[in-house]
């Protein structure tokens, strides 16, 4: 994705697919597709899809940590849709982005800030689920800065799995939903030919009702 012309729309979703990469809480997803059995319908086709709605690329909503936080379909759809930074924080392992490294970069009020931690070509492998994160006091900058979504291509901005402690409490996902910052998780490979630069967004998630985060397809094209 080198090169990317300020007309190319770059596709920054991951695929969905049964061995896609997931946390534990969230079960496994299950994708079934079956022909009609019915008079006419001779090679007609249906998929069945059952999983969590934080699987794959998609969405949190307050209400994800809240109980009386907003939920995903209480947002008009021109929240998802708006102008943002790519940054580049590529790394291998558990390795927090701390603040410092973040803090000159040209994030602005309203901005959605993409984290390109160079994550997103391991989706679907073993090597995914011992990610990077974000460091908490990079989540009390962006808040400070007016950020108004946040995105990772890993499966958290928090600390993964493999290094929580048992009073473990996700703290970058409340600093972030409890004000209104919104959060991408599982972005896909192309969000890395994008990295330095200023791009207009789509991340408009499925309009569930009452529900705390949906799948998106996101998608960006850069800035002139």
């Amino acid at each position: 994705m080198s090169g990317v012309s300020n007309s190319e729309l770059v596709d920054l979703s991951q695929p969905y697919f049964s061995d896609m990469s997931t946390s534990g809480p969230h079960g496994a997803p299950i994708f079934t597709t079956r022909g009609l059995e019915l008079p006419n319908a001779k090679g007609i086709a249906i998929t069945h899809i059952a999983m969590s709605a934080h699987m794959g690329t998609h969405v949190d909503a307050p209400r994800h940590f809240f109980p009386d936080g907003a939920t995903i379909d209480q947002y008009p759809i021109e929240r998802f849709h708006g102008t943002g930074i790519v940054l580049d924080v590529r790394r291998r392992g558990i390795v927090p982005v701390r603040a410092e490294e973040i803090a000159g970069s040209d994030v602005r009020p309203g901005d959605f800030v993409l984290f390109c931690f160079g994550y997103g070509e391991l989706f679907g492998t073993r090597h995914y689920s011992e990610h990077p994160y974000l460091s908490v006091e990079v989540a009390d900058l962006l808040i400070e800065r007016g950020a108004a979504v946040v995105g990772v291509d890993v499966l958290t901005p928090d600390a993964p799995e493999a290094s929580r402690d048992s009073g473990f409490g996700w703290p970058v996902h409340r600093r972030l939903l409890g004000n209104d910052v919104l959060i991408i998780e599982n972005l896909g490979p192309n969000l890395a030919g994008l990295v330095g630069r200023r791009v207009r967004i789509s991340a408009a998630p499925l309009a569930i009702r009452g529900a705390d985060g949906a799948p998106a397809r996101v998608t960006a094209t850069p800035c002139a």
